[in-house]
């Protein structure tokens, strides 16, 4: 049926007001508690999940849509310690190299404030974690705060920097 060409008369929108509970954009059907409980029995056990084709149509519609404050609040807090450490699939533990693990540790112990060796501040020098035995376990007791300088003496007198022969230009 077209819409728009039918004319309804006062009697009309309050029979439709009187059937709608009072409001007149009350749209669609709804059930009564009674027929929701029921419907969820019948539902308990039930997968309602989405095919693979309809995953990706769903996704594609929201795509480039902005997310509320609120959901991403929520979506944040789902997420905490989901992909942290060992539960991430690019976790290689002891096996990374160097800067990751020097990335964990400032991530850990902070930014460093002081040189343990000459007492510089972070203001005066930068400072480092300097890794104490150059094994680089994940081990924070195995880091010092150390300033550049006293970082590259203490690699050179730990055998650091042994066999690092200078560049010739």
């Amino acid at each position: 049926m077209p819409s728009g060409i039918y004319i309804r008369t006062k009697e009309i929108l309050n029979k439709l007001r009187k059937i709608h509970g009072g409001n007149k954009y009350h749209l669609g059907y709804h059930h009564s508690e009674e027929s929701k409980r029921k419907m969820g029995l019948a539902n308990i056990g039930k997968s309602h999940s989405m095919s693979k084709e309809g995953k990706k149509r769903l996704s594609l519609l929201h795509r480039g849509k902005p997310l509320s404050q609120e959901h991403r609040k929520k979506l944040s807090e789902a997420h905490i310690g989901k992909q942290c450490n060992e539960n991430n699939p690019l976790w290689k533990g002891e096996k990374a190299t160097r800067a990751p693990k020097h990335v964990w540790v400032y991530r850990h112990k902070g930014k460093p404030q002081t040189c343990v060796n000459c007492g510089a501040t972070c203001k005066e020098r930068k400072l480092n974690w300097a890794n104490v035995n150059h094994k680089y376990h994940r081990n924070l007791d195995d880091y010092i705060s150390l300033c550049i300088f006293c970082h590259r003496q203490y690699d050179i007198n730990n055998n650091g920097y042994k066999n690092i022969k200078p560049k010739i230009i």
